[in-house]
Order: C-alpha cells, then structure tokens, then sequence
C-alpha cells in the first residue's frame, strides 16, 4: 500500500520549534505557531509583564532546525544566507522577524533580529552570534532589541485611535484614514474585520462624491504602500488575526492586493466598543446608518446561472467517478 512517507526534516523542524517555545514558556510569554509556515514565519512571541498583561509587543520568528546550519560555525557566530524570496519578506515585514537557529545534537538555540540585518545589508550572508541564546532571558532581549524598552503594558484604545485617525493619505483623489478603512471594514455582526480594495476604493470614491468633487479617483505606488502600512498596523497590533503571510504571498508572487478575513482579537473588540461608546455620545436619535460602527456583510458574488451550471456540471463529474469505480470493481 502506497501511503505517505514523513520527511526526517518534518521531525527537525518540530524539534526546533519546540525549543523556541519551551523558552518562550519558560519567559512567562506568548507563542504564537502559524499554522501555514510556506512563507517564511513559523509563529510570534508577545510580550506579557510581569503582572501578566499582555501588551500587544510582537516579534514574528522563522526557526531553522538542524546540524547542516552549524557545520561552518565560528566560535562566535553561523552565517545564514536566506533566499532572495526571505530576504524580501523579512525586510519589508511590519514587525521584527527573530531568525532562531537550533542545533538538535547540541540544543544550541541562537537568535538574531534578521528584518534589522537584512536592511542593514542585503549582500552578505546574516550572522546569528553565538552569544544570542534563545532561553528565557534570550526571548526578552529578542522582544527589545526594537524601537526602544518594552512597554509596561498595552497601548489603549484612546491612543489606538488617535494613532488610526492621524495615518491619512495626501492625495485627494484617494482619501482616508486608517480608521476609515478600520470602521468600514467591520463584519460579522462587528467581530471579524474585512481588507480588500473593492472596500478602499468604495470608501475613495464615497469621499469624492460627498465633496462633490470634479477629480476622479486616483491610486499609485504611495497609494498602495499607505494600504501595505494599514495591514502592518492592525497585525502589529493585535487587533486583527489576518494571514499576514497570504497577504505578502499575494505582493510577492501575484502582485495583488490580497483580499483579508478575520476575527477581531480582544484587543481589536475592545477598540470597537470604545469607538461605539464614544459614537453614542454623541447623538440618541438616528438611524441604523448613522453610527460609526455598523454591521456590514461580507458576500460571495456569483454571475446569473453559475450556480445551476455548476451543479450540472459537478454532477456529471461525480457520475463519471461513479461509473470509473463500477469499472475497476468489474
């Protein structure tokens, strides 16, 4: 019987993975795995106080698990060279991407901050020091090397939203907000956020007809880097459990802007609910419409009689597996 064969790299891989989440655990921090792993992040550590507050301070980590990584190791350092494809990902990633290497014969576990190595120098291999160990104290020193000392606790919602609200473009013909794509974005009776450029461009050209403008709308590269940045920042965040990996994928490889589902975290609730609160100050007396936060649908689009002709089709397909099968039993 022909059955599928496990890789020794899978049981590698595992190993190293482990390894970082033991001393992750043993940090008193969150590990986050990624379950698709094809891009090049193998999951995030959050950082959580000492009170235990979690404060939305994220690192993404690519672990690399085996011997073969430490055969041409310096007593100080390994040299790692990542594809051009990593090199692109983890330079333009909106947060820190820890590279941890792991020797399962030793249990060595390294790290280094690969997105700050690669925008300090994209020609040479990166140099994990030896020095860099990922234990417990090695996680902290991983969730500080960036922008400055951890925080004590998490950023807000008053602040969250001061923040979406003063991100704006420049450009009148394509104007909005982080928060104008946040709120417009809300789903699923306001627990799932929704990302794609059907909704940016609704929300453009909504803008130029309520100034009834003469200009119609206009998008370029300063454009779709302000929307890059709006992903980065509702996952750098927390508010938000995007696939940021499909999201780079679909820049990377289809040059598209990818469209985005997913639930709101605790994090991104709460700024919702402080967002409604302060929007029902303001006015008791209106409409379903006139609130900030407003449920709206996601929906599948499907062209007069597809689904009929696809129905005829699938069953036609399942009677000829049918009418195989009979055959072969014969």
């Amino acid at each position: 019987m022909d059955l599928p064969k496990v890789q020794q790299t899978d049981f590698l891989e595992r190993l190293g993975v482990l390894a970082v989440e033991t001393a992750v655990v043993a940090a008193r921090c969150i590990w986050r795995e990624t379950l698709m792993r094809d891009v090049g992040i193998d999951g995030q550590i959050e950082y959580v106080t000492p009170e235990g507050q979690a404060t939305g301070r994220i690192v993404l980590v690519q672990v690399k698990s085996g011997v073969n990584y430490f055969n041409r190791a310096t007593p100080t350092h390994v040299a790692y060279s990542p594809s051009e494809r990593h090199r692109n990902y983890w330079g333009h990633a909106p947060l820190p991407v820890v590279l941890c290497l792991h020797n399962p014969d030793t249990r060595e576990s390294i790290w280094v901050d690969a997105r700050r190595e690669i925008q300090e120098d994209r020609a040479h291999p990166i140099r994990v020091p030896r020095s860099q160990v990922l234990d417990s104290g090695g996680v902290h020193s991983a969730l500080a090397s960036h922008a400055g000392p951890l925080p004590v606790g998490p950023v807000g919602p008053e602040t969250l939203l001061s923040m979406m609200r003063s991100r704006r473009t420049l450009n009148a013909a394509f104007d909005m907000s982080f928060f104008d794509i946040f709120v417009h974005g809300l789903t699923h009776i306001c627990h799932s956020l929704y990302f794609g450029m059907d909704l940016v461009t609704e929300i453009a050209e909504a803008r130029l007809e309520l100034r009834v403008s003469p200009l119609g709308m206009g998008i370029g590269f300063t454009e779709y880097e302000f929307l890059d940045e709006y992903v980065a920042f509702v996952v750098a965040h927390d508010l938000v459990r995007f696939d940021y990996d499909w999201y780079a994928r679909s820049l990377q490889e289809m040059e598209m802007v990818a469209k985005l589902l997913g639930p709101l975290t605790p994090r991104g609730r709460q700024l919702v609910e402080y967002i409604s609160r302060l929007d029902m100050d303001r006015s008791v007396e209106r409409g379903m419409w006139d609130q900030v936060v407003v449920e709206r649908f996601v929906e599948m689009v499907y062209r007069p009689g597809e689904v009929v002709r696809r129905v005829a089709w699938i069953e036609a397909f399942e009677a000829s597996l049918d009418s195989a099968t009979s055959s072969e039993m014969e």
